[in-house]
C-alpha cells in the first residue's frame, strides 16, 4: 500500500464501511472519500483527523504508511475495559457469570446485524439488548435482582438490630 488512497481504502473496508457511511460518519460527502482513495485531492487535516478517530488508526500510518495502522492508544483503552471486565466478573457467582457472558453475545449479535454507527447511547444499547436476550438471561436477571433485594434488605435489619 503505496498512496493515502490505498490506505484509506483498505482501513476503510476492514473497519466495514462503506464510502457512504464512513462520508456520513464524519460530516463529509461521499465524494470526498471516493478522491481521497483515488488520490485526487490533498486532504485535509480535520477530515483526516476525524477518519483517524472514527476508523482508530494510527495517522502516520494512513499519512505516510509509517507505524502500525491501528492506534496504539485505542488497543490500550481496549486492554484496561477487558481487564476491568475481568476483575468485575471474577467475583461473580457462576450463574451472574453465564448471565453476563449471554447478555455480552446478545448484544454482540444484535450489534453485528447493523451498518456502523458512530457509537450507541447507553439507552440504545439497553433497548437492543432488551429485544434480544433469552428466556434464560430473563430468569436470571430476576433471580439475582431478588438475591440482591433480599441481602440488601437483611443488611437493613441488622442495622436496625444493632
Amino acid at each position: 500500500m503505496d498512496t493515502l488512497g490505498e490506505r484509506l481504502s483498505f482501513a476503510r473496508k476492514k473497519k466495514g464501511y462503506t464510502q457512504d457511511s464512513l462520508g456520513e460518519t464524519i460530516g463529509v460527502s461521499r465524494g470526498v472519500i471516493f478522491n481521497l482513495e483515488k488520490n485526487k485531492t490533498e486532504p485535509q487535516t480535520i477530515v483526516i483527523n476525524a477518519i483517524c478517530q472514527t476508523l482508530k488508526i494510527n495517522k502516520s500510518w494512513l499519512l505516510n504508511g509509517v507505524g502500525k495502522m491501528e492506534n496504539s492508544s485505542e488497543l490500550s483503552q481496549s486492554a484496561k475495559i477487558l481487564a476491568e471486565l475481568y476483575d468485575v466478573a471474577k467475583d461473580l457467582s457462576e450463574q451472574e457469570q453465564l448471565y453476563l457472558l449471554d447478555t455480552v453475545k446478545a448484544l454482540k449479535q444484535r450489534l453485528s446485524k447493523k451498518e456502523p454507527t458512530p457509537q450507541m447511547t447507553v439507552e440504545e444499547a439497553e433497548a437492543e439488548y432488551i429485544k434480544s436476550r433469552s428466556k434464560f438471561a430473563q430468569n436470571a436477571a430476576l433471580s439475582a435482582s431478588s438475591t440482591f433485594d433480599d441481602t440488601l434488605n437483611n443488611k437493613k435489619k441488622a442495622q436496625r438490630a444493632g
